[in-house]
């Protein structure tokens, strides 16, 4: 059991990082397109789909870690709040 543990921990790290990083990215360029939109209604619209497509993805993290979180209780493992980080 250790084994898979300690297989669901570094998968689960690698999701918190790739999309922790992807979010804050998508955050930004969200900003960006808003700042740049000059009222322009079209590019405020895209910069508000990109926007909402980052929080969508925040979710789907937040998602993967209850889950994370029932399989390794499941397998009678601690399951921790939050990924350890190292």
């Amino acid at each position: 059991m250790g084994n898979l543990q300690n297989l669901l921990q570094l998968v689960m790290n690698a999701i918190w990082l790739i999309g922790g990083g992807v979010f804050v990215i998508s955050v930004v360029i969200g900003g960006i397109m808003r700042m740049t939109a000059y009222g322009n209604e079209r590019r405020i619209a895209m910069s508000n789909m990109a926007l909402s497509a980052a929080v969508a993805g925040l979710v789907i993290m937040l998602l993967s870690l209850g889950i994370y979180n029932f399989i390794t209780g499941a397998l009678g493992g601690q399951a921790p709040l939050l990924p350890n980080p190292g």
